[in-house]
């Protein structure tokens, strides 16, 4: 109990020293190449390896660790070094995590992995984890601050098929980026069709692939017109209904191959959105038609737009009655998740 009480008192310390230490830090750029990052590996499971190129009597560390959340979902860190981890703090696509020895030891030298952070692709494309800040201190409790930015690009191999429609278009690169992370994919005839509209069944897959949603929860019971959904497609309209995301109409129907207003679509983006984002009353307000919103449409615009999931046609419209098309959807979907990271 003494010696579990003294390991606290030392990490209470250290962590102390690390949020007051005046006046000492050095930074990266005066050095160089402190520190090294490494990737091991495969697509799915990726290991990230923080190294001191050449430490000098390193008793503790702390380390800031970024990373793409939107690409990859942080599952721990570790070290081989002998001594006291502090469970990793994660916010916002950050990774907190510290380390001391105990006792009257010297620190260690030379080269060192100091600590590997793992992750999980959760989706295509091409990621980064990027080393943010060092903060050293050696065993007479003198602390060194680096500030950098070093980073590790993350690539995943995919046999993207060409899309022939895209070229020109205004939202060619959103697209290209939502292809990439997975959640939606062309025709096969080799078209996006983009300008097209979406149907209810279409944008339910888009935002249930994108949101990566689980089967968990009890199942919702079946609509009238079930039949009528694609094979394709079930799996993620069944999840979303679970997830509460998308319902049906009173007459117990899906109507799958109906195109999605566009107000019709933000109330979905908003149940998606939670309480991640206050409405925004005067910003729709500014809308010429914003009085052609259905009152159940109100609060879920507010807060789309207000998110800035949502934006205006041309002319200062929102538009709430028009069909949406493919690329409006994949833009607002890619917005959805930025807002949520």
């Amino acid at each position: 109990m003494i010696q579990l009480k003294r390991l606290m008192l030392v990490c209470a310390s250290f962590l102390l020293c690390l949020a007051v230490w005046p006046g000492i830090w050095v930074f990266a750029e005066e050095e160089k190449e402190p520190f090294v990052l490494a990737v091991s590996g495969g697509e799915e499971n990726i290991t990230v390896t923080v190294a001191a190129s050449n430490a000098a009597d390193l008793y503790a560390y702390d380390l800031v660790v970024g990373y793409d959340p939107l690409r990859l979902k942080f599952t721990g860190a570790t070290t081989a070094l002998p001594g006291f981890t502090v469970e990793p703090i994660q916010s916002r696509g950050k990774v907190r995590y510290a380390y001391t020895r105990t006792g009257s030891v010297p620190g260690h030298n030379g080269r060192l992995e100091l600590a590997s952070f793992q992750f999980q692709r959760i989706r295509g494309g091409e990621a980064s984890v990027q080393l943010l800040n060092a903060k050293l201190v050696d065993s007479t409790l003198v602390m060194t601050e680096h500030q950098l930015k070093l980073e590790a690009a993350i690539r995943m191999d995919r046999d993207l098929k060409p899309l022939a429609d895209l070229t020109g278009h205004w939202a060619q690169d959103t697209i290209l980026e939502a292809v990439e992370l997975g959640f939606v994919s062309g025709y096969p005839d080799g078209t996006f069709r983009p300008d097209g509209m979406i149907t209810r069944e279409e944008f339910t897959v888009m935002l249930a692939q994108a949101l990566l949603l689980s089967d968990d929860g009890d199942q919702a019971d079946g609509f009238a017109d079930e039949a009528d959904i694609g094979s394709w497609a079930a799996p993620s309209v069944q999840r979303a209904v679970n997830a509460g995301l998308v319902s049906g109409y009173d007459d117990h129907t899906f109507r799958p191959n109906l195109p999605v207003k566009r107000q019709e679509l933000a109330v979905m983006l908003a149940r998606a959105l939670g309480a991640v984002a206050a409405g925004n009353p005067q910003a729709v307000s500014a809308y010429a038609d914003s009085g052609h919103l259905e009152p159940w449409a109100v609060a879920p615009i507010e807060a789309v737009v207000g998110a800035g999931i949502m934006q205006g046609t041309d002319g200062n419209l929102l538009a709430p009655l028009n069909s949406a098309t493919r690329a409006e959807a994949v833009a607002m979907v890619l917005r959805l998740l930025a807002a949520k990271q």
